[in-house]
């Protein structure tokens, strides 16, 4: 885990704010911490994204580290069962199993990833994917 992604993981703990962004923090995984941040309600895992304001708005990681496009594992955010919106675009993620169990899901932003499944999320009525 990189430098940049061990602190901003350490101040949102000590924050508890409700969106953490890991964009461009260099990760090839998620790191084990942030599945204790079981406050989340908002991931970024990427350099730039979409959310839902007025409209569909862009937004850029504030993150000035490597992209995170070696990123390939979701394990970790298993447990975060009050998490609303992730974020992972230009990644190697293509397992979402780790995902499958979150209830309070209803965004999910990718794009340029192999996810030649989408059927873990099956369950997730509310989901909405942002490809």
């Amino acid at each position: 885990m990189s430098e940049l992604a061990k602190k901003l993981i350490e101040e949102n703990r000590r924050t508890k704010a409700k969106f953490l962004d890991l964009g461009r923090c260099g990760l090839t995984e998620v790191p084990a911490e942030v599945g204790e941040l079981v406050w989340l309600e908002s991931l970024s895992l990427a350099d730039q994204w979409y959310e839902w304001g007025p409209g569909w708005e862009s937004r850029l990681s504030s993150n000035a580290g490597a992209s995170n496009r070696d990123l390939n594992d979701l394990n970790p955010l298993a447990g975060l069962s009050g998490l609303r919106s992730l974020h992972f675009r230009g990644t190697k993620v293509s397992d979402l199993r780790p995902l499958a169990g979150l209830a309070s899901l209803q965004t999910l932003s990718v794009s340029a990833v192999r996810l030649s499944d989408l059927g873990p999320l099956a369950g997730l009525a509310s989901l909405q994917v942002l490809a």
